[in-house]
């Protein structure tokens, strides 16, 4: 009773923010990003290891500075996902474009469904603003949450801009229904979270490190001869986002298997090389690599034969 009465205080207090004007907004973001960076030390210890072991050859200079602009577009991430209160579909539009929506029409023409690849980088919840752009049945993809009350919050949140979203569990189901009824759908994916260690089934070279990928959009991809395509996404400006499709096959269910998965990581290691302070390092992306790693020093060989970088050109 007192965790809602207190979430609910919460969620009152977040719809009064996020009237405030986006400028206002982005300088009690501007005010905050020393706040996370050296009072509170936001997951510091986690976020200077991340980037020490994906850029080895970083000085110390380089990490630090990396850090701090992190954290500067942290802190503007949390606002304008507060300002998402009180944003109609309309007004997110304005500050996210297409670059390539034919590629989608495209599709859509031929009566293919869609699997859309993309991650923790930039404004991945603001993509919602994208949702007149699409011609297909739109499906965001989320993995839930363990907290109810932030679960609810954030589903909530989402829905309101007229795009549906399913649990990753049950999105498998609601594909073939579509299918089976003759509705193109494009399903979205942020597919640089880390899966549970009882389901990886796939290891890959990632930013130096080795990582465990999902499996799921590829495997669905296969089985159901839907096309893959990578959100690439572009901070133009503050606010202002652009999201190119770049194309990974036509038909997965003609590629050779994990090609799906690593051209995808692929892609999104390019993006971060070229602009790695808009990437979530905050995030724990490779705490079942200690696992596995610690494991293998014991002689507990579980992913023996799994971890083998395939090559791939496109």
């Amino acid at each position: 009773m007192l965790k809602k009465l207190y979430y609910n205080m919460v969620i009152v207090f977040l719809k009064l923010i996020s009237l405030l004007p986006l400028k206002v907004l982005y300088i009690l973001a501007a005010i905050l990003t020393p706040f996370f960076s050296h009072v509170i030390s936001y997951r510091k210890k986690i976020i200077r290891e991340n980037l020490s072991k994906s850029f080895p050859e970083w000085n110390q200079k380089q990490i630090q500075e990396t850090m701090f602009a992190f954290y500067s577009y942290f802190t503007r991430l949390i606002v304008e996902s507060i300002k998402m209160f009180s944003m109609n579909l309309e007004s997110l539009e304005k500050h996210i474009k297409f670059k390539n929506p034919e590629i989608l029409h495209d599709y859509y023409s031929k009566g293919q469904s869609v699997i859309v690849i993309s991650a923790h980088f930039g404004n991945w919840e603001w993509i919602l603003g994208l949702h007149n752009k699409i011609p297909h049945h739109s499906i965001g993809v989320y993995k839930p949450l363990n907290d109810k009350y932030f679960n609810d919050l954030m589903t909530n949140l989402r829905t309101k801009f007229k795009s549906s979203i399913v649990g990753m569990r049950e999105i498998p189901k609601v594909l073939m229904k579509l299918k089976s009824e003759g509705i193109p759908s494009v399903s979205g994916y942020i597919a640089d979270q880390s899966p549970v260690w009882e389901e990886i089934q796939y290891w890959t070279t990632f930013l130096n490190q080795n990582t465990p990928v999902y499996m799921g959009p590829e495997k669905l991809a296969r089985k159901m001869a839907m096309a893959v395509v990578y959100f690439r996404m572009k901070v133009v400006s503050r606010g202002m986002y652009e999201v190119e499709i770049v194309p990974i096959t036509d038909d997965a269910s003609k590629t050779p298997e994990y090609e799906v998965t690593e051209r995808h990581v692929k892609l999104l290691e390019d993006d971060i090389k070229l602009h790695p302070e808009f990437w979530l390092w905050s995030h724990r992306r490779w705490k079942l690599t200690k696992r596995r790693e610690e494991e293998e020093a014991l002689g507990i060989m579980r992913f023996e034969g799994q971890f083998k970088r395939k090559e791939y050109h496109a």
